[in-house]
């Protein structure tokens, strides 16, 4: 999963004193900013919502629930990520952390 390459915007140096210009370049990085945080709320809430599911596994357990693990196997079938039968769990952590990896030496 290859990250989107960010494109670096221009130094204020190299803007035109164009006032059209520069209103241009000020609502498309307005445009830009809104898009991100819009990513950010949706990337935040899915996360929340991962958290919570894997707080209310823990907490099953912790209550000696039967099936704890019903609150994140739910919530992953939900979104579509249930893994593929016959997964074999470390080969997913393995593939998880190496994505992490990767995520890390391409913000470096």
């Amino acid at each position: 999963m290859a990250a989107a390459k960010t494109i670096a915007a221009p130094s204020p140096l190299t803007l035109s004193r164009n006032p059209a210009e520069l209103r241009r370049a000020v609502a498309v990085a307005n445009a830009r900013a809104q898009e991100w945080r819009l990513r950010y709320a949706e990337l935040h809430m899915a996360y929340v919502q991962l958290l919570t599911h894997a707080r209310a596994a823990v907490a099953a357990a912790a209550a000696g629930e039967l099936a704890p693990t019903a609150y994140i196997a739910g919530h992953l079938e939900e979104i579509g990520l249930s893994p593929a039968p016959g997964a074999v769990p470390d080969a997913l952590v393995a593939e998880g952390l190496a994505v992490a990896a990767e995520l890390a030496r391409e913000r470096s």
